[in-house]
């Protein structure tokens, strides 16, 4: 639930668009906007990636993480964000999602004490 809370209130370029869900007694699913993905059809290919390109994509994340931190309609920080939970579209534009343990801060707070650990 606190997936969707957040999701459904940012919209970034370079965060995963969440375009629908399905909320029945336990079961929740989230339905991402997958359409546009980048697929690797055989994982054996291995995909060479100029340093031009590395650089956009860092750059992309950074601008999506600093979109949740500074000017979205909520002040959120990812606390799991890791390589498996950045997808990329057909023109390799990262794609940040799993909100799943994300934490909402104030607008105007800077810092929250907290008393365990949480990500990967």
């Amino acid at each position: 639930m606190n997936e969707l809370k957040l999701i459904a209130k940012l919209q970034h370029t370079n965060l995963l668009r969440l375009l629908s869900c399905c909320i029945e007694e336990e079961e929740l699913i989230l339905i991402y906007d997958h359409s546009s993905l980048f697929v690797q059809s055989d994982p054996s290919e291995n995909i060479r990636l100029d340093w031009s390109k590395r650089f956009q994509i860092l750059e992309g994340i950074a601008q999506g993480v600093f979109y949740i931190h500074k000017y979205s309609r909520l002040k959120i920080f990812h606390r799991d964000l890791k390589a498996s939970n950045v997808l990329s579209d057909g023109q390799m534009n990262p794609k940040i999602f799993d909100f799943e343990m994300a934490m909402i801060f104030n607008m105007n707070q800077t810092k929250e004490n907290t008393n365990r650990v949480v990500g990967t």
